[in-house]
Formats: structure tokens, sequence, C-alpha cells
């Protein structure tokens, strides 16, 4: 069973979807044979994309939302909380993981 709220469903699905679609751009832009030998670290380097839209997505739904201070009860604000996570972790936070894949994925194409 899948938990979430608000769009945190999204944050898994976000990297894997630039892991499909990124590498298929370079191989359009540069082409098939160059993206043969490039792959491993092309691979890498969407993952790291895609991790980093969810950093960046994730804390932009999540920043809290403060009322207006003008209106009939100033002293009284609406705070509303963040909304958006995926098995009670909140979205922004699901970047970290995809983060470290990409950086072992990148990191071994250096080593290797």
């Amino acid at each position: 069973m899948i938990v979430w709220r608000g769009l945190g469903i999204l944050a898994p699905i976000i990297p894997v979807a630039a892991w499909i679609f990124i590498p298929e751009l370079f191989k359009a832009v540069f082409g098939e044979m160059w993206f043969k030998s490039n792959y491993p670290w092309v691979s890498g380097l969407s993952i790291l994309a895609g991790a980093l839209a969810v950093w960046f997505w994730g804390r932009h739904l999540n920043a809290k939302k403060v009322g207006s201070p003008g209106g009939e009860n100033a002293e009284a604000q609406a705070v509303m909380k963040p909304g958006h996570s995926l098995f009670f972790i909140r979205m922004e936070y699901w970047s970290i993981p995809f983060g470290i894949l990409a950086l072992y994925m990148l990191l071994r194409t250096i080593v290797t």
C-alpha cells in the first residue's frame, strides 16, 4: 500500500521519468554510437537532474503559506501545514536517496 499526501506520489516518479527521457534526448542529439559509449554518466546525470527537480519542487510546495495580515481579524493568520509527502516523508527529502544513487553512478564511471 502506498501512502501519500498531495503531490508526494511524484517524488519517485520524477527521477525515474528523468532517467528514462533524458538519455533518450542525449541519444537523439548526439547519436547512437556516442550514446552507447557514454550511457553510464548520462544515466547518472539524468537521475541527479530528477533528484534536484524533486528537491526544489518539494521545497516550493511544502513552504509554509501565511495568510494576509489584513482583514477583520488581523491576529488570526491562517498557517497551512505542508501537505506533500510519500510514506510520511516530505517530498523534498525523497531527493536525497536519488541524489546518492546518482552520485554513486557518476563516481563509478569516473573510477572505472
